[in-house]
């Protein structure tokens, strides 16, 4: 069993120093300008579009869930805990959960779900990321909390 586990715990930290083809991303690159355009490309020009990524100026509220997609989390093992604690130690992240898998062991949807409990901006968000070295990961869906 102890084979297994180490094992698994290789071919993880493996599967986690994939390079992207693109290159490395760099520390002057501008993460808001990467989100707008990103923002701007799927939107069809119209900001009320079936585009739920919030416009980048703006911040998400308490109780907000954001869907993030993360193409740099490869394995259960090291970057989603290394996505997890980036995300969790920024104000205004209460919690995040890897959606749910296949299989066991292995991350076969990139998305987390994050909960907001105060302000914070998607580029803050997506900065950190980049930061922890998990870069390319975009808002895929943001849901704000029902009105009382």
């Amino acid at each position: 069993m102890k084979q297994w586990t180490l094992m698994m715990l290789l071919a993880g930290l493996a599967g986690c120093s994939q390079v992207d083809s693109a290159g490395p991303t760099t520390a002057s690159e501008d993460p808001a300008s990467a989100a707008a355009v990103e923002a701007d490309s799927g939107s069809g020009g119209d900001a009320a579009s079936a585009d739920q990524s919030p416009h980048p100026a703006e911040l998400w509220q308490p109780g907000t869930h954001v869907t993030l997609e993360i193409p740099e989390m490869h394995c259960p093992f090291v970057c989603y805990p290394k996505a997890k604690e980036t995300l969790e130690g920024l104000d205004g992240i209460a919690s995040v959960e890897l959606v749910p898998q296949k299989e066991e062991g292995v991350i076969d949807d990139r998305r987390v779900i994050v909960t907001v409990d105060g302000p914070v901006s998607p580029e803050t968000v997506i900065a950190a990321l980049d930061q922890a070295e998990l870069p390319g990961a975009r808002v895929d869906a943001a849901q704000e909390p029902a009105a009382e």
